[in-house]
């Protein structure tokens, strides 16, 4: 039986060393020096643990978003689940694309507040808010990565 511990700190640690270490560039690479989408093992594995954050941060803000409008621990636990999906998710294909939706997301915000009938106008801003809580954290460390790889001596 295969046991899985969850450490956190190697987490964050492996990412920030992928972000930091020297590779050979290649033709496909998007953003100069980050990570194309290429799977490895390890790459596989980290990047379905940041799937699954997305899924399971959705799931949890759609619930959330109808039956517990701005509820402290949902807010932190969808912090943290950002957060991850920023440091294992995001590649540099999709860093541009999800930018801009994260942007979209949260100028959104309580467009839907005037339909009235029904509460509805209000639980579809809750859901909005949380999703956006969700992926801000995801779009700062991938903001952090794209500015790091322009930012960083080399070609």
């Amino acid at each position: 039986m295969l046991e899985v511990k969850w450490d956190i700190d190697n987490l964050i640690t492996s990412d920030i060393m992928i972000i930091i270490s020297l590779r050979h560039k290649s033709k496909r690479e998007g953003i100069q020096g980050m990570s194309t989408g290429k799977t490895t093992g390890k790459t596989n594995v980290l990047g379905m643990i940041g799937f699954w954050a997305f899924i399971i941060g959705l799931i949890i803000a759609v619930v959330a978003g109808i039956f517990l409008a701005q509820n402290m621990a949902v807010i932190i636990a969808l912090i943290i689940l950002g957060l991850i999906i920023g440091f294992l998710n995001i590649t540099a294909k999709e860093i541009t694309l999800f930018l801009v939706a994260t942007i979209a997301l949260i100028v959104v915000g309580n467009v839907f507040a005037p339909l009235t009938a029904l509460g509805i106008g209000a639980i579809l801003g809750s859901i909005l808010g949380y999703v956006a809580t969700l992926m801000a954290p995801a779009a700062v460390i991938a903001a952090i990565k794209a500015l790091w790889a322009v930012g960083k001596p080399g070609n």
